[in-house]
């Protein structure tokens, strides 16, 4: 199975996916295989956080 190697975060405007796509990103850069959102908080500037597996 896959392992859990570590959390990340970012912050977007009010845009759910772009939110997502920076955390994509993010995990992309790390060599992660696959992300799964943890938490979003709102509403104004949405910050989010995610476990990275590899």
């Amino acid at each position: 199975g896959q392992q859990k190697v570590g959390t990340i975060s970012a912050n977007a405007g009010t845009n759910l996916g772009s939110l997502e796509e920076q955390l994509a990103q993010k995990a992309d850069e790390m060599g992660a295989k696959s992300f799964r959102i943890t938490s979003v908080t709102g509403p104004n500037t949405l910050h989010g956080t995610a476990v990275i597996y590899k």
